[in-house]
């Protein structure tokens, strides 16, 4: 079962990270893509967060 989650944490991370560089790789304009990339980074963050702790276990 813990195998599972680890994977889906992985592939969240993953792809919020993909994400979050396209985002920045368009040629970002700081006050027309903050909604985008911003809520993308938190996600991104916290998965990795996640992705460490669960790891330590």
């Amino acid at each position: 079962m813990r195998d599972w989650i680890k994977w889906l944490l992985v592939v969240i991370l993953v792809v919020s990270a993909c994400s979050l560089l396209k985002v920045y790789t368009v040629g970002y304009v700081a006050e027309a893509h903050l909604a985008h990339a911003l809520p993308i980074a938190v996600v991104t963050g916290l998965s990795a967060i996640a992705l460490a702790i669960h790891s330590k276990r």
